[in-house]
């Protein structure tokens, strides 16, 4: 192996360590874009095009392209939640309740 392949995965580990500790320190409630896109199954961008759509809440921390954006878990919930369709039973027992 050569000695700047070497270098380069060294570097690669350590960047992969860095990022490891920073997710650390991220309470469990807290998911950054990543976890957050992961956690819903889409992609980033489209889970950018929800929050700049405020169809999801999510917190920015500093400005710029360096801010930090963290999304909640129960606001990830919330929003499927919010999307889920009602079986043809429940719409049933829904309108039955409330009359119409």
């Amino acid at each position: 192996m050569s000695e700047e392949l070497l270098r380069e995965l060294i570097g690669e580990v350590k960047a992969m360590r860095k990022s490891m500790e920073q997710k650390a320190t991220i309470p469990q409630e807290l998911f950054d874009r990543e976890d957050a896109a992961a956690y819903l199954n889409i992609s980033i961008a489209k889970l950018g095009a929800l929050a700049a759509e405020k169809a999801i809440k999510y917190a920015k921390l500093g400005d710029g392209a360096t801010a930090k954006v963290l999304y909640r878990k129960k606001d990830l919930d919330d929003f499927v939640a919010r999307h889920c369709l009602m079986t043809r039973d429940e719409a049933l027992v829904k309108v039955a309740r409330n009359g119409s």
